[in-house]
């Protein structure tokens, strides 16, 4: 064949795979309910108050990325390969872990213990929780704080290998520390840790503590404030909740994380 006519058909093809994203859009759009936030929206020519939208092809560039066919399709696949290939993620906001486990991304630098709380900035919430402790007691309420920790300061064995904290202590661990002998402070970490689940407490794919986590945090916090708790049991698991961080790099997926219930009623 030809060499011309082989460019041609090669250049054709080129041009025509550029073009499906664009041509497809009407008939394949984004589903922004499976990426847990919301999508730019299309840009209008004029503003509100009838100018000229100065910024509409930037908007426009915004609208377009989030909105091309097949994108949730393409980041899904972008996400597996990375993940699985490489264990590194496609997005900032989300960190890969070993085994199936996904981490916030904003949790790095307090996981890697790069920027701790000196003694002034330590100091300064002492005295406000201090302030905050003689407001209740002057109402005659029984004031009681604590620090829901980040998941990979409780599951840290899952986090990528060449995430190493620094030799020295944590933001909770300096906290901790020093609300230790407050009266008021309850140890979350301990808590969850102490509880001896056999499941993880947090979701593997997820931001969240997941129900049983939850329960766990509630009877530490009852204690605290030297109250009953309820009793719950009848514990069983369905994968049935779609993790916010696997929404991030695996948008076109249905796969869903595991979330345990109990028996006990809920009334909301």
């Amino acid at each position: 064949m030809d060499k011309k006519i082989l460019y041609r058909i090669y250049s054709g093809a080129f041009i025509a795979v550029c073009l499906v994203p664009t041509v497809c859009m009407p008939f394949f759009k984004a589903d922004p309910s499976k990426e847990k936030r919301q999508l730019a929206a299309a840009p209008e020519i004029h503003t509100e108050d009838g100018k000229l939208n100065e910024d509409f092809f930037k908007q426009f560039e915004d609208w377009f990325s989030e909105h091309f066919a097949f994108r949730q399709k393409l980041v899904t696949a972008d996400g597996r390969i990375k993940t699985a290939a490489a264990l590194t993620s496609p997005n900032s906001d989300v960190i890969a872990g070993k085994d199936g486990w996904l981490y916030y991304g904003e949790t790095a630098n307090d996981y890697l213990r790069t920027d701790v709380l000196d003694s002034h900035e330590t100091g300064n919430i002492l005295r406000n929780l201090e302030l905050m402790k003689e407001y209740c007691d002057s109402r005659g309420a029984k004031f009681v704080f604590t620090v829901c920790p980040n998941k990979n300061t409780l599951y840290p064995e899952h986090m990528p290998f060449n995430y190493v904290p620094a030799d020295r202590s944590s933001n909770l661990e300096t906290l901790t520390g020093a609300l230790a002998d407050s009266g008021y402070f309850c140890d979350m970490k301990e808590t969850i840790l102490s509880a001896g689940s056999n499941i993880p407490l947090y979701h593997l794919t997820d931001t969240h503590w997941n129900n049983m986590g939850a329960y766990v945090g509630y009877k530490g916090l009852m204690k605290s404030m030297g109250r009953d708790s309820i009793e719950c049991g009848g514990w069983t698991s369905r994968n049935d909740r779609l993790g916010d961080l696997a929404a991030m790099i695996y948008p076109a997926e249905d796969a869903k994380d595991r979330q345990v219930y109990t028996d006990y009623p809920f009334t909301y």
